[in-house]
């Protein structure tokens, strides 16, 4: 696969040009991006467990220190059963204490250790496995310990510019607020109706995540309602009856999201 942008060509990098550590500082470079609300850092300590010892690449901890996530970054070549799941296995059942504590403390100046320290010694971390290229049957072996699969895919122009390709169990911010409800509207098959959203005047698009992909949607206004209609093919299933809640994250991306009561 390659990218094509204003007479650059990006091919994809294979993971045999590149060794484990350069494909890490990479995620590394843009972890706010492809991480938001979490704060990202190395985290090599050792992990014991009962299936073994073994050190992860990353951790992730959630601004609001909800949630940790343990990450090993892999390349597509190595195995899945004598490399991969092993590692994963103890990360998912590991043994969590004050040096891992430390560890990420060490590596996040502005971490609060107290709420990082309840935060480990009460809620067992999720695996993340990111790798470049997508591996369904790592995938299917993975899901046994609620491991997310990310795929981080590296592009390079002949300069050696980046362009990074994000895929597969992509983070989502749990920062998100529900900020209003998108109605779909029976006798018009494409068209979604805005309740409880205030939009400017000067609004006559606006872009919307659904199922990590954005949709564009035209803007339409009438002395009662307020619709959208996408700008092109429309995206959502074709069901009548289904409704939405419209959900804000701190990055200011707004999101579909099927609301399933």
């Amino acid at each position: 696969m390659r990218i094509v942008s204003y007479n650059r060509i990006y091919e994809s990098l294979q993971s045999s040009s590149f060794p484990e550590n350069s494909y890490v500082e990479s995620i590394l470079k843009v972890a706010p991006d492809l991480f938001p609300g979490y704060h990202c850092v190395r985290f090599s300590p050792k992990v014991e467990s009962e299936y073994g010892n073994h050190e992860p690449d990353l951790v992730l901890v959630d601004h609001r220190y909800r949630e940790w996530i343990v990450v090993e970054a892999e390349l597509e070549h190595h195995s899945l059963t004598s490399h991969v799941e092993p590692q994963v296995r103890c990360f998912a059942y590991g043994r969590y204490d004050e040096s891992h504590v430390q560890a990420i403390a060490r590596g996040l100046p502005e971490v609060d250790a107290g709420r990082l320290r309840i935060l480990i010694a009460n809620l067992q971390p999720r695996v993340m496995v990111i790798v470049p290229q997508m591996k369904d049957r790592w995938k299917s072996v993975l899901s046994n310990y609620n491991a997310i699969l990310t795929i981080f895919e590296i592009f390079e122009d002949t300069a050696g510019n980046r362009l990074f390709r994000v895929n597969g169990d992509v983070l989502r911010n749990l920062d998100e607020e529900i900020i209003g409800i998108a109605k779909r509207i029976p006798s018009l098959r494409n068209g979604l109706e805005l309740v409880g959203i205030q939009l400017s005047e000067e609004t006559m698009e606006i872009p919307l995540m659904l199922d990590d992909q954005l949709t564009r949607w035209r803007v339409v206004r009438s002395s009662q309602h307020l619709m959208l209609f996408p700008t092109g093919r429309c995206p959502l299933p074709d069901h009548s009856l289904e409704s939405y809640t419209v959900r804000k994250s701190s990055d200011e991306i707004w999101r579909l999201v099927l609301d399933e009561h």
